[in-house]
């Protein structure tokens, strides 16, 4: 069970406002700033201080949240394994981003639930940056994902390595980078790209932070294509791209079918090699059961295993 004094200093975090942090856990707001004092005292340190009256966490405040939250987690763990292992059964949930849970994940869950029929899954779908809230805010266990997240602030494990590339219908294909109607030119560069329409996902997913910041690294921005049509739905994409309307950047595993029926095909870029890391990610120094490892090591691609 937490301390109480980190309940209240929880709370405080979650509304950064101790008036409100009182009427939260019904009480008076000298007693939450008394609960924090005595905190304060045990740990040595400053936990919150003002700036233009609003209020803010020092350095030693986010070190004891990072802590608290992980420690908050691991309680709530332990009960819902208590309770399951009265009902012999084991509950695994996490999160998973777009790419990764709509286009990875079902088959191997299936696989997973044949070989282990009595475990309870549940799988949130998100973008990279609600599922980093999620973990933190401890509504998942771990996250699979394919953005970027700061690495100091997690544990995490890579477990495959998928290549982005850039892709169209053929007849787009066709029509706007060959000279002859047959085969395209190898010599596409990535300049020749921003005459046409690109096709991205919202601010805050995995797939559109990886193409934004090649482009910086390569001087070059979004805003550089001719359009840019924005849709937070992966099978909207593919199917406006399907259909000739533009072009667009993702991972293989999430076109492979589409490429294989030849409803799409790769843009041959000149000097186009970029792959990114899918990773499961977990709250910093938390515990994590020998059931996620097992399921760690079920998701691993073979490739990753030497």
């Amino acid at each position: 069970m937490l301390d109480y004094k980190i309940r209240t200093f929880l709370t405080v975090c979650n509304f950064m406002n101790f008036t409100k942090a009182a009427h939260h856990l019904n009480m008076t707001q000298p007693g939450v700033s008394q609960h924090i004092h005595k905190l304060e005292e045990e740990y040595g340190a400053i936990l919150f201080s003002y700036r233009e009256k609003k209020l803010e966490l020092t350095e030693a405040g986010k070190k004891l949240l990072q802590a608290a939250r992980t420690m908050e987690h691991d309680i709530d763990l332990l009960k819902m394994k208590m309770r399951m292992t009265q009902e012999s059964q084991s509950h695994i949930s996490f999160g998973a981003t777009l790419s990764i849970g709509e286009f990875v994940m079902p088959p191997i869950l299936t696989s997973y639930l044949s070989v282990y029929p009595q475990t309870s899954l549940r799988m949130k779908i998100d973008n990279t940056s609600h599922l980093l809230h999620a973990l933190e805010e401890g509504q998942i266990d771990f996250a699979l994902i394919e953005g970027y997240f700061e690495k100091s602030a997690y544990d995490y494990s890579v477990f495959d390595n998928v290549p982005f590339i850039p892709v169209a219908s053929p007849d787009f294909i066709a029509s706007h980078f060959s000279n002859e109607s047959v085969r395209p030119s190898p010599e596409i560069t990535l300049k020749d790209l921003f005459m046409h329409r690109i096709f991205v996902r919202e601010d805050g997913s995995g797939t559109k932070e990886i193409l934004v910041r090649y482009l910086q690294e390569h001087n070059f921005s979004i805003d550089d294509f001719a359009s840019v049509t924005e849709i937070n739905s992966m099978h909207a994409i593919k199917e406006m791209v399907c259909n000739g309307s533009g072009l667009t950047f993702l991972f293989r595993s999430v076109v492979e079918k589409e490429l294989e029926d030849g409803r799409l095909d790769i843009l041959p870029l000149l000097n186009w090699n970029l792959s990114h890391e899918f990773t499961m990610i977990r709250l910093k120094g938390s515990v994590f059961p020998d059931e996620y490892q097992e399921f760690y090591h079920f998701i691993r691609t073979p490739k990753l295993s030497n």
